[in-house]
C-alpha cells in the first residue's frame, strides 16, 4: 500500500523539438476544433427540439421507454406544404385555414389524402441517463388500393426544410425500405451549410445527442396505407416501437393524371386551375 505521507515524484521534464512542438499544438487546435464542431451540432438538434415544444408540439413519454418522441407531417416550418386529393370539386371547397394546426384539423373533416408524397418527421431525444441505440427503421405497407379520384389541391408555398436526417420510401416497391439520402447540416464554424453524404443506422440517441429523421415516402400507382416500424435496443434488450400518425397509419394516393389547383390570388374565388399543362404526377 503506497505511503500517503510520502510525496508523489515529479515527472522530469523532456525537451520537445520545435517542429514536434509545433505538431502538437496543431495537434490540440483540430482536436479542438472538432469538439467544438460535435458540440455545437448536437446543440443545434436540442435547440431544435427545444422550438418544437416552443411551438406547441409535444415531445411524448410513453411509459417504459428509454426516449421521447415527436411524429408530425409536413415538417417545413409549420407551413402547409403538402399536395392533397380531396373529392370536393373546387367550385365547393372553401379556403382552408392560415394556421397549420387548424387547417390540418380541416383537412381531415374533408376526407383529404397526401397525394404522392407524404413526408414524415421522427424527432428522438434519450431520456436523461439512457442511451439507446436505433438499430432500423422499416416500412409496413398495410393495404394497396386503386388510387383515389377526385381533385388535387396544392398550396401557395413552403417553408424551409430542417437539417435532418433525410430517407426516400418508394412504396410502390413489394418491401419498401427507408433509403438514406444526402443532407445539409449547418456549420458554426464558417457560418454556412455544408454537405453531408448519406447515413444509414445504426444511430446513437441520448439526453443530450437527439436525432431528427425526415422520411418522404411516395406512392406512384396505388393507394397506399403505411406506418414505419423503429428498432432499438437499451441495456442489452431489443424492441421495436411503430410510428403512425396520432395512432392512424399514413396514407398515401397516386395523384397522376388528375386536374391541380391552387389556392386562388382572387378574394372572389377559393381556387383556380395550376397553369396549363400541370397534371398530378405522383412523384
Amino acid at each position: 500500500m503506497p505511503d500517503p505521507h510520502r510525496a508523489t515524484p515529479q515527472h522530469p521534464r523532456t525537451h520537445v523539438p520545435a517542429r514536434q512542438g509545433w505538431r502538437q499544438r496543431a495537434w490540440r487546435l483540430r482536436t479542438w476544433i472538432v469538439a467544438v464542431v460535435a458540440a455545437a451540432l448536437a446543440s443545434v438538434l436540442t435547440a431544435q427540439l427545444q422550438s418544437a415544444v416552443n411551438s406547441g408540439i409535444t415531445l411524448l413519454k410513453p411509459p417504459g421507454l428509454p426516449f421521447t418522441y415527436n411524429v408530425r407531417l409536413d415538417p417545413f416550418d409549420r407551413v402547409e406544404c403538402r399536395d392533397r386529393v380531396v373529392a370536393t370539386p373546387p367550385d365547393r371547397l372553401p379556403a382552408p385555414p392560415v394556421d397549420p394546426p387548424v387547417a390540418d384539423v380541416w383537412w381531415a373533416s374533408h376526407e383529404a389524402v397526401d397525394a404522392g408524397t407524404t413526408t414524415v418527421e421522427v424527432l428522438l431525444q434519450g431520456n436523461p441517463g439512457e442511451t439507446v441505440v436505433l438499430q432500423a427503421l422499416t416500412v409496413h405497407v398495410i393495404r394497396r388500393a386503386h388510387p383515389l379520384r377526385g381533385y388535387v389541391y396544392r398550396p401557395t408555398g413552403c417553408g424551409a426544410a430542417l437539417q435532418a436526417r433525410p430517407f426516400k420510401v418508394n412504396l410502390n416497391r413489394p418491401a419498401p425500405v427507408a433509403e438514406p439520402q444526402p443532407g445539409s447540416q449547418f456549420n458554426p464554424v464558417t457560418g454556412r451549410m455544408q454537405p453531408l453524404p448519406p447515413v444509414g443506422f445504426p444511430f446513437v440517441i441520448s439526453n443530450t445527442d437527439p436525432e431528427d429523421f425526415v422520411i418522404t415516402a411516395t406512392a406512384i400507382r396505388s393507394d397506399c396505407t403505411w406506418d414505419l416500424q423503429l428498432t432499438w435496443s437499451s441495456n442489452g434488450t431489443s424492441h421495436t416501437s411503430v410510428i403512425t400518425n396520432a395512432g392512424q397509419p399514413f396514407q398515401t394516393t397516386a395523384e397522376h393524371g388528375l386536374p391541380v389547383y391552387v389556392q386562388a390570388s382572387n378574394p372572389g374565388r377559393a381556387w383556380s386551375p395550376a397553369p396549363a399543362g400541370t397534371r398530378g404526377t405522383g412523384s
